[in-house]
């Protein structure tokens, strides 16, 4: 049993030394206007070992944000996962610093997990453990670079946005959506490996320049190209099979494994 650390509404608490070591943070507030906040600017590593939410439905959620602060930016450690049910957690850095979460997480009944990258969306996350998402819930990583060794279980009816991801990151899209994001403006690179169950489908956003797509099967890499053969999107998926592409109607492309109407030419390359 670890101790534990409630925060409700108008809470608004500075952290200056690592005192939140080993500590569950439990954020209940009642509104996004009134939800806790802890403010990390110690400049030394937080290693709490959780954070929680739990709300009592869709239309009563726990709210609350943690800020990783200037001009002394530390590192946020979360050792046993983040635990969201009817909840609606934001971190985000002010410039510098970096999240691990490691162990199992989830996000769960309609919760929003919203992870921010920081003013220039360059202070990572790294996910060394299991998230698993689901029941309508929604994890956003897409406003910041994604990384570490983990895996993302999107499971039905759950959505994933991400945008730059590194390789040794695993997504299992069981029945649920991912959707890249070129926020960057420089082609987006999905490096982490897809595990693409024929339910899930991977929606990429801004994607629509792309005339045609090449699958290279030893690799599982998927490129989108424009028709000059510019590279608009290069997503990595797990095994050999093959993937197709097709308009959304939104402004994005929908990769699934099925070819549809409208679905762009496709290139099998063996290597």
């Amino acid at each position: 049993m670890h101790p534990r650390l409630a925060y409700g509404d108008g809470a608004k608490i500075n952290v200056t030394s690592p005192f939140l070591n080993g500590y569950d943070v439990i954020f209940a507030g009642t509104s996004a206007a009134t939800e806790p906040l802890v403010y990390l600017d110690d400049g030394v590593v937080n290693t709490l070992n959780s954070l929680v939410e739990s709300g009592h439905s869709a239309s009563a959620k726990a709210f609350g944000e943690m800020l990783i602060y200037p001009p002394n930016q530390g590192n946020l450690v979360i050792a046993n996962g983040i635990h969201l049910s009817y909840g609606d957690l934001t971190i985000t850095f002010a410039n510098g610093g970096s999240a691990t979460i490691n162990g199992s997480s989830n996000i769960t009944n309609n919760s929003m997990l919203n992870a921010l990258g920081g003013r220039y969306q360059a202070d990572p996350y790294i996910l060394n453990g299991r998230l698993t998402v689901s029941n309508g819930s929604t994890a956003d990583f897409s406003h910041a670079p994604l990384q570490g060794s983990g895996t993302i279980d999107v499971e039905a009816g759950a959505t994933v946005d991400v945008n730059k991801v590194a390789a040794g990151l695993n997504v299992d899209l069981n029945g649920g959506t991912l959707v890249a994001t070129n926020n960057y403006g420089s082609g987006l690179s999905f490096l982490g490996a897809i595990h693409q169950a024929p339910a899930g489908t991977t929606d990429v956003l801004y994607a629509t320049a792309a005339t045609h797509e090449v699958f290279h099967g030893s690799t599982g890499m998927l490129d989108l190209l424009d028709q000059t053969g510019a590279a608009v999107a290069s997503i990595k998926f797990a095994g050999a099979s093959m993937f197709y592409t097709t308009p959304d109607g939104h402004g994005g492309m929908a990769i699934t494994t099925t070819h549809h109407i409208g679905s762009l030419p496709t290139v099998f390359d063996p290597h």
